[in-house]
């Protein structure tokens, strides 16, 4: 059997460890949903996709304690707090796709919003690459389970731990990072609206989100299969979604995606030779069919808050 991640996998759960099933899509709350793959039998669980906003879900959702014990296993199992081969490739990605909109950085004060970003070290990189470019300082607000922190010896950088996203202000933040993250959280909906409220006019907000559903059906017709490692992710989230999410998803504040692209490799060949050759072998088509081509893992984008007086023309 091969995994969807190579930092999960998947777990059978009882009937009294899941949610009942659920209509709606938890993205934009659409009923017209068709059931494409199944998760497990006995008690059944489907993916689900949305036929409105693309979303693919499970049909039904683990319970909150059931999450709890299924992470608190993983992070005690887990002595790799960075799953990203090279992390400042993806600082250096991030950091680059972002600067086109965030402008002069010149003597500016910044600030990060790092939701789900482990212990930080994939914001403090970028945080490191903008003073690089010009910015003043840079303030970090690290919201995730696990409470280790990575070191920061700059004091341009100030990393700030928050339990919640109420306690980000509304508007503050010039870049928002969601890697990795949405597809891990049942109900995702009023999370990322609260996201995209972080974000100041004219800020960046990237996610990097499963887009396995293709290759699951492409594996299963070779008889292979493929682990969705769910309860661990719970949505597949590809260019359907993602190039849609202006218009099917009540956010609040007006958007405009910069790029939308299949993601960045996770690995490096010098580290996971088969991993990464895989990759980059399935991803090469997309350069040609672009969003049409599913067989590409994983999807990314990064969307612009729009400033209001260009939201208006």
């Amino acid at each position: 059997m091969m995994k969807a991640t190579a930092f999960h996998c998947s777990a059978h759960l009882s009937d009294t460890e899941l949610l009942p099933v659920e209509r709606a899509c938890p993205f934009c709350n659409s009923e017209a949903r068709l059931a494409v793959a199944s998760l497990q039998v006995n008690p059944s669980v489907d993916l689900m996709r949305c036929e409105r906003c693309g979303a693919t879900s499970a049909s039904r959702m683990p319970r909150p304690q059931t999450l709890e014990r299924y992470y608190g296993n993983y992070y005690e199992e887990q002595a790799e707090q960075v799953t990203f081969d090279r992390p400042e490739r993806l600082a250096s990605h991030i950091v680059r796709n972002a600067l086109g909109s965030l402008g002069a950085l010149g003597d500016r004060d910044l600030m990060i919003v790092d939701f789900g970003g482990g212990d930080g070290t994939h914001s403090v990189l970028a945080a490191r690459q903008l003073l690089e470019r010009g910015a003043r300082s840079v303030r970090i607000g690290l919201i995730d389970h696990n409470q280790t922190t990575v070191a920061v010896d700059d004091a341009r950088i100030e990393v700030v731990r928050a339990t919640d996203l109420a306690e980000i202000p509304l508007g503050a933040a010039d870049i928002v990072l969601a890697s990795a993250i949405i597809e891990h959280i049942p109900h995702p909906r009023e999370i990322l609206a609260k996201l995209f409220a972080a974000l100041r006019p004219g800020g960046v907000f990237y996610a990097r989100t499963p887009y396995v559903l293709p290759l699951m059906k492409l594996a299963r017709a070779a008889h292979v299969n493929l682990d969705f490692t769910y309860p661990g992710h719970v949505h597949d989230l590809g260019a359907r979604f993602w190039n849609g999410v202006a218009e099917h998803l009540d956010l609040g504040v007006p958007i405009q995606i910069i790029r939308s692209t299949p993601s960045i490799v996770e690995t490096t060949f010098d580290r996971h030779f088969a991993r990464t050759l895989a990759a980059y072998v399935l991803k090469a088509p997309s350069r040609v069919f672009k969003e049409h081509y599913g067989l590409v893992g994983g999807w990314e984008v990064f969307i612009r808050r729009t400033p209001a007086e260009a939201a208006g023309n």
